[in-house]
Formats: C-alpha cells, structure tokens, sequence
C-alpha cells in the first residue's frame, strides 16, 4: 500500500508502522478466474466480492484469542480498524467499524455500476441476495451450505 500513497504520506504510514507494528494486506475486488464460466471483477459472487483483508503485527497478535474471523467486512472498516488499534477517536461520521471488538455488521450492501450493467447485493451471515436489475433477475444463496453459490434459491420458487 506504500507505494501508491505520495512520498509526503509515506513517512507517516512508515512511522504507524514502527509505533504500532501493524501491517494490512487488502484488494479492493476479486476475480472470478472462470468460476461460474465467467472471467469478471464486477459480479457479486463471492470470488468476485470477497476480497484478500489481512490484518497482521504485534497489536493484532495480543488480540488473536478473541478475533472472530466470521465477521462481515468492508473496505470502510479498514481505517476505523486502525484507529483502534492505534488508540486514536474513530471520528462519528465514520461508517465503518472496528473490526476486532465486539460490533459487527448486520448485513452488507454492494452495487456496481447503473443502468444495464448494475449489480446490487445485500449479504448477511447466512444468505446472499444478488440482484441484477436488467432482467429483473434474483439470485439468493445459502452462505452456510453453498459457499460455492451453485444452487441458486430463488429460482427454486
């Protein structure tokens, strides 16, 4: 992440690192590399939203008894989960959260793109609802039991 921030803001992030000890790996999207037939980064499956968040150093490894890895995430979590860590105020307008206390999201929503080519999803824990408004075409998965998403519930009915 360094290298894409100017070299005025790398000394910072350079000195959070060495105060602190904490290094964060991260994407901002996936790829489907052909799974459901499909080679994309704007679809809502899980290899396509589900992106690399890694959290790694000192501080993180003081809380790895109680970090609960089934939490849903979102890349507005990141800077609030620094924050903490770093004992800094999360300011209030900020939507994301903390991710290793005990707040978590109840559900998390994701849309790409307008018109023909959007995508809308809503996930919590146990299901996923993907909607593509060109067509009017749902999908809804079990997130428990299909992890894969390859049996599609609304088209059950």
């Amino acid at each position: 992440m360094c290298h894409m921030v100017r070299r005025r803001k790398k000394t910072s992030i350079i000195a959070l690192f060495i105060t602190f000890g904490i290094i964060v790996f991260l994407a901002d999207h996936g790829d489907m590399l052909f799974n459901h037939n499909m080679v994309a980064k704007r679809l809502m499956y899980e290899e396509s939203a589900r992106v690399p968040l890694i959290f790694a150093g000192r501080s993180i490894l003081e809380r790895k008894e109680s970090i609960d890895r089934s939490k849903l995430a979102s890349l507005a979590d990141v800077m609030p989960t620094l924050l903490s860590l770093c004992d800094i105020d999360i300011p209030g307008t900020v939507e994301g959260i903390p991710l290793f206390t005990e707040k978590r999201h109840e559900y998390l929503y994701g849309e790409v793109s307008e018109g023909e080519k959007a995508t809308r999803m809503i996930r919590d824990r146990d299901y996923k609802l993907i909607y593509y408004p060109c067509g009017n075409i749902f999908q809804l998965f079990d997130m428990k039991t299909d992890r894969k998403e390859m049996h599609d519930l609304a088209s059950d009915s």
